[in-house]
């Protein structure tokens, strides 16, 4: 992951609704063509589909799949990647080769839609071609089921070679796999590699037709909807439900995921790992709303970006055992919540205001421990209220999110106690002392979007490319979860979006609040901790609290990577304790050092409100 410390809003999409109109192949602009999928035949303004590849539109390429029994000089796919030659056969591929508006309809149960204008299209501002998806039912088990391989590049988030338009009211499905790394022959280069169900090599817009009641469903086996640069999201209804990441662009510290307006719901990470969303460079949310789920074990977040988080306006819920951090610049308030232990699927989120004024109730459908949620009525320097668990009863609910208005009740009001949200900071923002190493190479930074500042080279300053860090000494690591007392009032400033070991609010659940401690002073340090120190379990005002020690629970892992992580408990002894702290600091490709985590929690449910403790060390 390349680093930097910027102060980044991305002007060029807060250009409201985008200057889509500056590009070609518009709905509106031309005739369209009529492609009507079935299984057996497919259409193309009638009649039957040309099988000559010079035609705009044919059927009969050959699928790219990820081909069984190649051995390791073939790719890096496993196993599970592989397909056999006649499963890949059953697939009817439709090509379309020049630009123009194709509005397809219909269902190809084994097929996909591939858009191929010729590797001259990248520097093509002619190479446009808009998918209008009309009643789309369309599957692929061994390759994604709609790609855009060639058309223009416009490396800007307000135009795009790849146009896909949800028509007025339509449903549209599109299920579909992957292809897992090909290489060149002969080498190890990247000749194929096509990791989501909807996939483009270009930038990519995703948008509703005029009134914006167009549908879609994405179901995949690996990624759900994917570019290689930028995705913009201006309309429509989607759902996505993914084995791994919902939506990714994996262009590293360039790519631009953009939502301004629509509907946006994500359930991601039902395999082992999956964030909701993935950017390898910037997220950016301006409008709509956004539900987005991630797994709720594997450190994935509903919101993920290697370089920043802008939310400036739409709703967003965003939940995973770790999201990332959202920048500070950020437009509209947002509350950050890390919960000091893992929340079963169905608890009830409930914030309100001070005057017991709904703002959002929320039923997620996986396990959490951190969220993320930004509203246009959230306001600054206003008090909130967290509940937990209960019912809400007398509205609807849809994808988890009631309606305003109904009855809540025997739900748990909420507190913090730490200052960190346990997210994962941005470079330069939250937590100061991320980056150890050198700065990354300067790079030209995306269209419309402000230059690099200037690198911080000033004699003393500890790291350059991290800007004026005061009081700190080279390696320490910093305290994630700072304690204090209690509170319920969760309070929203322009310095203040974090909170931190969220739980039960003692006064109002009838439990004791109490603090994990470790080494006296509760900090672990690099090259200053041969081992960790279990100073106890306390109450806020530092009275003992007497917990079993085969109850407490000691969890190192490695950040953000999750390559690395080793449990043990208290009871296992001092040398089991010493055992999981990392003998090697390896090396992590998303930041230059590598982080580790320590979450000391209790084991079993006893009756009392427990505060995990988190600190960040790096290894010996």
């Amino acid at each position: 992951m390349r680093k930097r410390s910027l102060v980044v809003l991305l002007s060029l999409v807060m250009i409201g609704v985008l200057a889509l109109a500056g590009g070609s192949g518009l709905s509106g602009e031309g005739r369209e063509t009529i492609i009507t999928l079935a299984d057996d035949g497919v259409l193309v303004d009638g009649s039957a589909i040309s099988e000559d590849p010079s035609s705009s539109v044919y059927a009969g390429a050959d699928i790219v799949y990820y081909e069984e029994g190649r051995g390791s000089s073939y790719g890096e796919g496993t196993y599970k990647d592989e397909h056999t030659a006649s499963e890949a056969a059953i697939h009817t591929v439709i090509t379309i080769t020049q630009p123009g508006v194709y509005r397809v309809s219909g269902t190809l149960t084994s097929g996909q839609i591939a858009v191929d204008l010729g590797s001259s299209a990248k520097k093509d501002s002619g190479a446009v071609v808009e998918l209008i998806l009309d009643g789309v039912d369309i599957t692929c088990t061994v390759a994604p089921a709609i790609i855009f391989y060639n058309v223009w590049e416009s490396e800007s988030t307000t135009q795009a070679g790849a146009i896909v338009t949800l028509a007025d009211d339509s449903e549209n499905t599109v299920n579909g796999s992957h292809v897992a790394r090909i290489y060149k022959d002969g080498t190890t280069s990247k000749l194929h590699k096509y990791d989501g169900a909807f996939y483009s090599k270009r930038s990519m817009i995703v948008r509703g037709e005029e009134s914006g009641t167009g549908a879609l469903s994405i179901k995949a086996d690996n990624e759900g909807l994917c570019s290689e640069m930028h995705l913009t999201i201006e309309g429509g209804a989607i759902r996505i439900n993914s084995q791994d990441d919902g939506i990714n662009a994996n262009e590293d510290g360039v790519s631009v995921i953009t939502i301004n307006g629509g509907y946006l719901y994500i359930d991601a990470g039902n395999g082992s790992e999956g964030d909701g969303i993935d950017s390898n460079g910037y997220l950016v949310i301006n409008g709509g709303t956004l539900v987005s789920l991630a797994n709720g074990r594997s450190g994935d977040g509903g919101i993920d970006a290697d370089m920043d988080i802008t939310i400036n306006g739409g709703t967003v819920v965003a939940l995973g055992s770790r999201n990332d951090a959202t920048s500070v610049s950020s437009e509209q308030p947002y509350m950050e919540l890390s919960y000091a232990s893992v929340k079963s699927a169905g608890t009830l989120i409930r914030i309100t205001d001070q005057q017991d004024n709904e703002i959002v109730t929320f039923r997620p459908g996986k396990i959490y421990q951190s969220l993320t949620f930004s509203s246009p009525e959230l306001l600054l320097d206003t008090v909130y209220y967290l509940y937990s668990g209960g019912t809400n009863t007398g509205v609807e609910e849809s994808d988890g999110l009631y309606l305003a208005g109904g009855v809540y009740s025997d739900g748990t009001q909420q507190s913090y106690s730490g200052s960190g949200s346990g997210t994962m900071p941005r470079p330069g923002t939250m937590d100061p002392f991320i980056n150890m190493g050198q700065a990354p190479q300067q790079q030209q930074q995306p269209e419309g979007m402000p230059p690099t500042p200037p690198i911080d080279d000033r004699p003393g300053n500890r790291n350059p490319w991290e800007r004026n860090v005061p009081d700190q000494q080279p390696n320490q690591q910093r305290d994630f979860g700072a304690f204090g007392s209690a509170s319920p009032e969760f309070i929203i400033t322009a310095s203040q979006h974090s909170f931190g070991n969220v739980n039960d609010y003692a006064p109002t659940s009838g439990k004791t609040a109490v603090v994990f401690r470790i080494n006296d002073d509760n900090m672990i340090a690099s090259g200053t901790s041969p081992s960790i120190s279990f100073a106890g379990v306390t109450t806020f005002e530092g009275e003992a609290v007497s917990v079993p020690e085969t109850d407490i629970q000691f969890t190192i892992t490695d950040v953000p990577s999750e390559n690395y992580s080793a449990s043990c408990l208290l009871s296992d002894g001092e040398a089991a304790l010493k055992a999981i702290i990392p003998a090697d600091a390896g090396s992590c490709s998303h930041y230059r050092n590598r982080r580790f985590q320590l979450t000391i929690h209790r084991k079993r449910s006893m009756g009392i409100h427990d505060q995990v403790k988190i600190v960040n060390l790096s290894t010996l």
